[in-house]
């Protein structure tokens, strides 16, 4: 099996100046191969049901699912580390400016961390 990418794509909108931060962040996760007798007790447990990517990962030891690369707040739903680094860089409620490095349709106040 190869790496499956897990990718979250993140908005923060301040109204009503419409200032936008936006960013997307890909993390890779692997499942691990499984004997048939395994796979029959994942689905057993219906922890996959509503999940993306039919899988729920838990932050530790997880006996399915193993974080590759990148950010396990970002597979579970929300990169809370690079939220942390663009809120304490740029608060979002301060009122300064950002850089603009994209520009959206009907918008000039885009910015994407690195």
């Amino acid at each position: 099996m190869r790496p499956t990418p897990a990718w979250t794509g993140v908005v923060l909108w301040r109204r009503p100046d419409d200032l936008q931060l936006a960013w997307q962040e890909i993390s890779r996760v692997q499942f691990r191969q499984l004997s048939e007798s395994q796979l029959d007790g994942y689905l057993a447990t219906r922890t996959w049901q509503g999940c993306s990517g039919a899988y729920a990962i838990l932050e530790n030891d997880d006996p399915y699912v193993t974080l590759v690369e990148g950010s396990m707040t970002n597979v579970i739903g929300l990169p809370m580390e690079t939220l942390s680094k663009v809120v304490r860089a740029r608060s979002v409620s301060d009122g300064g400016d950002l850089p603009p490095v994209a520009n959206a349709p009907g918008s000039d106040n885009y910015f994407f961390p690195t």
